[in-house]
């Protein structure tokens, strides 16, 4: 049986690596967007989905202007 999270796709490397590369910690993007910590983690970590709302709060926090390339695999786009 397959046992790997089954979230909303989005690509942690890639989206750790943005943090990394910008400095910032789980705990500062937490406080920044105001999503609580532990469930901002469970995110990043694919256990479940962002809303549309924590989609927006972290683009604007990291100053995205394209979450598709972050949040949607490209396999998933439409």
């Amino acid at each position: 049986m397959d046992n790997t999270p089954k979230g909303n796709g989005v690509k942690q490397t890639k989206f750790k690596a943005l943090l990394a590369e910008r400095n910032i910690s789980i705990s500062r993007l937490a406080k920044d967007t105001g999503i609580n910590r532990a469930i901002l983690y469970r995110k990043v970590e694919g256990v479940c989905d962002f809303t549309y709302t924590e989609i927006y709060k972290i683009c604007m926090a990291l100053g995205l202007s394209d979450p598709l390339a972050v949040f949607i695999p490209k396999e998933k786009r439409k």
